[in-house]
């Protein structure tokens, strides 16, 4: 159990770290526990181009035309999911490429 002075010493601390307070420090400590991308509501990550996505999801869109709400997150599904095994297969060249120059 701990002591009346390490609790006091814990509030102290508590104190002094409080996390990110700007936007953009949240938004960069989100990303802390991410290892690929595969997963989790970012689709596009820091580095990726955001207008490039963009440009996909208007050409599914196009292609597809959907119709509603429904039909258009489903499309965006699509879109995400395939966004994500692009960056899989272009992972998969960049081991083996890797492992080429061994």
């Amino acid at each position: 159990m701990a002591t009346e002075s390490q609790i006091n010493a814990n509030r102290e601390n508590a104190t002094h770290s409080t996390g990110p307070t700007t936007p953009e420090g949240k938004k960069r400590s989100a990303l802390n526990a991410m290892k690929f991308g595969l997963t989790g509501r970012t689709v596009v990550l820091p580095g990726e181009d955001l207008e490039l996505y963009e440009k996909f999801l208007q050409k599914w869109l196009d292609e597809l035309k959907p119709v509603g709400i429904k039909e258009t997150e489903y499309v965006r599904t699509i879109v995400d999911c395939k966004w994500r095994l692009n960056r899989i297969r272009s992972s998969e060249d960049c081991v083996y490429a890797l492992n080429q120059n061994k």
